[in-house]
């Protein structure tokens, strides 16, 4: 049985007294209802102890209470200071019971002061994605669920959202709770789908130009190869990865031999030309060095120059063609104006001869000669100024005739030359003078092939 002082020392003020002053409480109390009259030291002790007591209990309350505004504090200068929006639902009360300040930065709108409703935020939701997004809300069972949805902000202005949901066990809280984090993944999406359309580029480069795209380790063994000039080494992309280029290539010196200053570290271009196949590629050659400053990997590129080249070359013979073609055209020029002079006096000697001479034969076979000289001039001027042919129908068996006339000063007295011509052979449409020259050569070289 207490005394009422014992019962006021047992709830001081009216408070359920902490572990340590209930059993100093309960001690006094037993001591003053003995029957017995304690000593009044000895009450006083105990009054004391018991004091101190709840002295010492206040103070770990208070202490408690002060950890729990710091812990409060900390939470808050956290959740204001990140970016990404942390929350928590109570999904059967269709509420929000905490939102963090992110929200008002990446939503673009104000938190309600009476708490966010599940149906306000489903109503940012882009509305293609929201019957998406409620789905996901609904069967948010599972810890680590995700959804990625646009919000559209007050502004107007389009977000991407990352959401990241898990549950929230509390036997006594009789709903169904749960937490997540939301950041908005916009930029990284916008840098994501740019380096999808640069692959994408890249991959059509590749894929269309006459180029090789290749990586090679520190020991020379292919790790990559891709491009469409493949097909013209007769290769499919990634077919040689794992072997090595000193084997694939060892009849290749001058390919190798550029693969060996990649890898002593030397980055540089140069023109490759290979011997197995008539092909010409301009080549790249890059190294990458690992930390301690050793080569660790060359990438490179070749690309097909095989048609500049021929193009280049045939280039370069237009040109010299060009020249041959303006000192031709020099050089006949001047013959012509000597051919002048040669008819002008073999008409002055035929005048003077007497009609029965038989110098007259030879007479006319120098100016024939001579008419045939313009005509190769003539030729030769067309191939310098470019002109065009002059075709006509003439009887091919007069113009061998006239040409077989001319052919023994050229071939030389030990040479006869011999005619089997049929007689219907008609005519040809041909430019005289070219056909001449075509039989002329054709005379020549037998001549010169003859032992």
């Amino acid at each position: 049985m207490t005394t009422p002082i014992g019962e006021s020392l047992l709830c001081p003020a009216g408070t359920t007294p902490p572990p340590l002053a209930r059993v100093l409480a309960e001690q006094l109390a037993a001591r003053l209802g003995s029957g017995n009259p304690p000593d009044a030291q000895e009450v006083l002790e105990d009054i004391q102890r018991l004091v101190q007591a709840l002295d010492a209990d206040e103070a770990a309350r208070a202490e408690a209470q002060r950890a729990l505004r710091e812990s409060e504090e900390r939470f808050r200068q956290m959740a204001s200071s990140i970016r990404e929006v942390f929350w928590m639902a109570d999904l059967d009360g269709g509420h929000a019971l905490y939102v963090s300040p992110a929200f008002e930065h990446i939503w673009g709108r104000p938190i309600p002061p009476a708490g966010l409703r599940l149906a306000e935020w489903l109503a940012t939701i882009h509305p293609e994605d929201r019957p998406r997004a409620l789905g996901w809300l609904e069967s948010s069972d599972s810890a680590g669920t995700e959804i990625e949805y646009r919000i559209v902000r007050a502004d107007g202005a389009l977000r991407w959202i990352r959401d990241r949901v898990f549950p929230v066990s509390e036997e006594d809280a009789g709903s169904r709770r749960i937490a997540g984090v939301a950041e908005d993944v916009t930029e990284r999406r916008a840098v994501a789908e740019a380096l999808q359309t640069s692959e994408r580029r890249m991959r059509t480069v590749v894929e269309n130009l006459e180029i090789v795209l290749f990586a090679l380790d520190a020991e020379g063994v292919f790790t990559f190869s891709e491009g469409r000039g493949l097909e013209a080494l007769g290769l499919q992309p990634g077919q040689v990865v794992g072997q090595s280029v000193f084997e694939l290539y060892r009849d290749e010196p001058e390919v190798l031999e550029h693969v060996r200053l990649a890898l002593s570290g030397k980055r540089h271009s140069a023109v490759v030309r290979l011997r197995s196949i008539p092909r010409v590629y301009e080549s790249h050659y890059t190294p990458l060095l690992d930390a301690s400053g050793a080569v660790c990997q060359v990438i490179g590129a070749a690309i097909d120059q095989t048609e500049r080249v021929q193009l280049e070359h045939r280039l370069a013979l237009s040109q010299k063609l060009d020249s041959v073609g303006r000192l031709a055209g020099g050089v006949a020029h001047d013959f012509n104006n000597l051919l002048t002079i040669m008819l002008g006096y073999a008409e002055l000697i035929e005048a003077t001869l007497a009609e029965e001479s038989a110098a007259t034969g030879y007479v006319q076979q120098i100016q024939k000669a001579a008419l045939r000289a313009g005509d190769l001039t003539r030729q030769l001027l067309a191939f310098a100024r470019r002109q065009a042919i002059a075709p006509r129908v003439l009887e091919v068996n007069r113009l061998i005739q006239e040409v077989a006339g001319l052919l023994p000063p050229v071939l030389g007295p030990d040479i006869e030359v011999q005619l089997h011509l049929r007689p219907d052979a008609g005519c040809i449409r041909v430019d005289p003078g070219q056909f001449e020259q075509v039989l002329v050569n054709l005379a020549i070289n037998a001549r010169d092939a003859m032992p």
